[in-house]
C-alpha cells in the first residue's frame, strides 16, 4: 500500500473517532468563527493557513488532552 493511501485510511479512522468527534464539538463552542476559517482554509487547501488559524483553538487544556487521544 501507498504512505498517501495509507495515510488517507488512518485520516479517515481519526475523523471518525470519539476523540475526534468531541474535539470539533470543543472547536465549535469555543469559537465557532475561528473553527469556520481553519475548515475554510483546509477545504482550499491552504493547510499552513489553517494550522495558523487552529493554533489559539489548541490551547485548550481539554483539545490537548483529545489530541493526545488522537495520536495513539
Amino acid at each position: 500500500m501507498h504512505s498517501n493511501e495509507t495515510d488517507l485510511q488512518r485520516a479517515k479512522q481519526l475523523s471518525g473517532s470519539d476523540a475526534a468527534r468531541k474535539l470539533m464539538e470543543l472547536l465549535q463552542r469555543s469559537d465557532p468563527q475561528q473553527l469556520q476559517k481553519v475548515l475554510e482554509s483546509a477545504a482550499k487547501g491552504d493547510f499552513r493557513q489553517a494550522q495558523q488559524a487552529l493554533s489559539p483553538l489548541m490551547n485548550d487544556p481539554q483539545a490537548q488532552k483529545l489530541l493526545k487521544e488522537l495520536g495513539r
